[in-house]
């Protein structure tokens, strides 16, 4: 699905973990083409080929190990009841609560939160990052790791 490549390509990975969005699998392996950690969508893996010589080790791969604290706090926009609702929902004790992610997963977090839709319904986007211009500066220092296109 990337745009400058519009044909299938095939690629030797060396994987070294699988991860769920919730609503794909992806394996997080070395890109021998592109010479960096990349994520993979399973699904969209067409064949194997015989094994071949490793890539890096999965400890290599820094936006893998690295975790990020993500706070959440109930959106500012809802009423108080409705915070308070949000909290409790979340198990928010002091009304917020922090989430460490890997690097590599941060995308994905964005996505299924919908922190990446703006003016979205307060209804549709009850949480949001509290910690937010450290969010964005991680989240941008892992781009372009998601192979199947751009991130955005």
């Amino acid at each position: 699905m990337n745009p400058e490549r519009p044909a299938p390509l095939w690629r030797r990975v060396t994987p070294h973990a699988l991860a769920t969005d919730s609503l794909r699998w992806h394996l997080r392996g070395y890109c021998h083409i592109d010479a960096r950690f990349k994520d993979f969508i399973l699904s969209r893996v067409s064949g194997l080929r015989e094994p071949a010589a490793p890539g890096p080790r999965g400890d290599r791969d820094a936006d893998w190990t690295t975790l990020f604290d993500v706070t959440l706090e109930p959106n500012p926009v809802l009423s108080p009841a409705q915070r308070d609702a949000v909290a409790w929902e979340y198990a928010m004790p002091d009304g917020r609560i922090v989430l460490p992610v890997r690097l590599a997963l941060l995308y994905y977090l964005r996505k299924r939160l919908r922190l990446d839709v703006p003016d979205d319904s307060p209804s549709e986007t009850p949480v949001v990052v509290a910690n937010r211009s450290q969010f964005d500066s991680a989240l941008a220092s892992t781009r372009g790791l998601v192979a199947d296109g751009d991130p955005d």
